[in-house]
C-alpha cells in the first residue's frame, strides 16, 4: 500500500504541495490546511485527508491562486454518479479513489475521484486556470470546487 508521503512525493516531487485534514465531516471541515514540509507527518489514518492540485510558491502565502507555482494534477469528481463512466476521456487514471456511496432511485451508486497526473506539471497559470474551467463547464467537477487551488483526496 502506498504512504500518503510516498503518493504525495510523487505527485509533487521537489515543490510544495498543500494538504488540509480534521477527523469531522467534511461539510463541517476546517478547510484551511497548511504547506507540506520536508519531514512532516503526513499520516493521519482517523482523518479526512486532501491536497491541493496546485503547489505554491511561497509557503507563508497561503492556497490562495496568486500563490500558484504549477498544476500537477487535474481531477474528476462524483465518476459514477454525476459523471458516467463512458464520459471520460479514454486515458487511464494514476488513481482512482472511492469517495461515497449514495443511494439514487432506490439503487445504490458508489461515486469515484479519477486523477490525473500532469507528465510536466503547467506553471503558466492562465492556461492551467482554462484546463480547470473547462473541465468544471463539462460536468467533471462540481462548479463550486473549481480553480487551480481545489482540494482533491
Amino acid at each position: 500500500m502506498t504512504t500518503n508521503r510516498e503518493f504525495l512525493g510523487a505527485l509533487f516531487p521537489g515543490v510544495i504541495p498543500w494538504v488540509c485534514h480534521f477527523p469531522d465531516d467534511p461539510k463541517q471541515g476546517r478547510w484551511a490546511g497548511a504547506p507540506l514540509l520536508n519531514g512532516e507527518d503526513v499520516e493521519w489514518p482517523h482523518d479526512n485527508t486532501y491536497f491541493s492540485i496546485m503547489s505554491v510558491r511561497d509557503p507563508k502565502a497561503g492556497r490562495e491562486a496568486d500563490n500558484f507555482n504549477a498544476l500537477h494534477v487535474v481531477m474528476i469528481d462524483d465518476v459514477g454518479g454525476k459523471v458516467t463512466r463512458d464520459k471520460l476521456p479514454g486515458i487511464e487514471p494514476t488513481w482512482v479513489l472511492r469517495t461515497s456511496i449514495k443511494e439514487i432511485e432506490k439503487n445504490d451508486v458508489e461515486n469515484f475521484q479519477f486523477g490525473y497526473a500532469l507528465d510536466k506539471p503547467c506553471a503558466d497559470q492562465p492556461r492551467a486556470k482554462r484546463l480547470i474551467d473547462h473541465l468544471t463547464a463539462q460536468g467533471y467537477s462540481d462548479k463550486g470546487a473549481g480553480g487551480v487551488n481545489r482540494y482533491a483526496r
